[in-house]
């Protein structure tokens, strides 16, 4: 069964249409509808939809029921979203120019095995989609005057002996030898056109595989752990093995003198021997007591110098060196 409306007498559609089980093309083109009713799933058998030139702003949802449909048109419309057409893998025949579309249905295309023809020119789609390069039927493929800059590498697997049109003119694409191709259409360039974007097509990221590449990129380093007050502490031996080194040094530039070794520990200071007074005399005890001072002086002088490890530890300028206690 075949509804034809003449042009320009309808402006809606009435929802007994639903009641024609047995349509199987439905023209309503060139008229002044603004809507078509959602009765579609009434209409199993509809494999034909002409609704072009008409003033539609979306597709009814029922649309995705009709599993037989093959050759959709509804170009110079002001439609927003195809997505109704999504579920629809049995397509041969697309035509979407003109809208106000920003992307394509997110079709199957591994499963549309009949699909010939894709047009949606004059949109404001922005991207393309790889899979149109699973197409093994596509024919003519129309997406001029949109806003794609890329052009998938995907699309360097259609067959040149199946495709014979490719219109991309009218976008900001990125490479300029792409835009050199599709500048005059000709279908002697699809071929050329196939073997270039085959190897410098754009690569998209696989977004979906949660973790993939960007995932890698966005993986850090393990920050590292705040140092502890501890590691200012010095351990117990450090300071016996310092003054011992620094006791090496200034030995080995005594001539003849060979250093000390090293003390297993800090040995704790000597006590000095207490002075001796002479004991006073009787006459002269003032020599005397001089005499006992030069002598305790002398002796004194002639003492071995005495090691003090604490100097280190207190911070004393001196540390690791000789003195002499005057």
């Amino acid at each position: 069964l075949r509804l034809e409306m003449a042009a320009g007498a309808l402006t809606s559609l009435p929802p007994r249409l639903g009641q024609l089980s047995h349509l199987t093309t439905l023209i309503v083109s060139s008229n002044a509808l603004t809507a078509l009713p959602d009765v579609f799933a009434s209409l199993p058998r509809l494999r034909n939809l002409e609704a072009a030139k008409n003033e539609l702003r979306e597709l009814p949802p029922s649309l995705s029921s009709l599993s037989q449909l093959q050759v959709v048109d509804v170009s110079h419309n002001q439609i927003s979203s195809a997505a109704p057409l999504a579920p629809l893998v049995g397509l041969v025949a697309v035509q979407l120019g003109d809208n106000a579309l920003e992307s394509l249905p997110e079709w199957r295309y591994e499963e549309m095995e009949h699909l010939s023809t894709l047009a949606a020119p004059a949109n404001r789609i922005s991207r393309l989609p790889p899979g149109i390069g699973s197409l093994p039927m596509l024919a003519a493929l129309d997406l001029s005057g949109n806003q794609v800059r890329q052009v998938p590498i995907e699309l360097g697997s259609l067959s040149p002996k199946k495709l014979q049109t490719v219109r991309l003119a009218g976008n900001p694409l990125a490479d300029p030898r792409i835009r050199r191709f599709v500048e005059t259409d000709a279908p002697t360039l699809v071929k050329d056109l196939l073997n270039h974007v085959a190897k410098n097509g754009h690569k998209e990221e696989a977004a979906a595989a949660g973790g993939g590449k960007k995932g890698k990129k966005g993986k850090g380093k393990a920050a590292a752990p705040p140092p502890s007050d501890d590691d200012d502490d010095e351990p117990e031996g450090s300071v016996a093995d310092l003054l011992a080194a620094l006791n090496a040094s200034s030995g080995s530039e005594s001539e003849g003198e060979a250093p000390a070794p090293a003390p297993a520990s800090a040995p704790a200071a000597a006590p000095l021997p207490p002075k001796e007074e002479p004991p006073p005399t009787a006459g002269g005890g003032g020599r005397e007591r001089d005499r006992g001072r030069k002598r305790a002086r002398e002796a004194e002088e002639s003492a071995p110098p005495v090691i003090c490890p604490i100097a280190l530890v207190a911070g004393h300028p001196s540390a690791g060196a000789g003195f002499n206690d005057g």
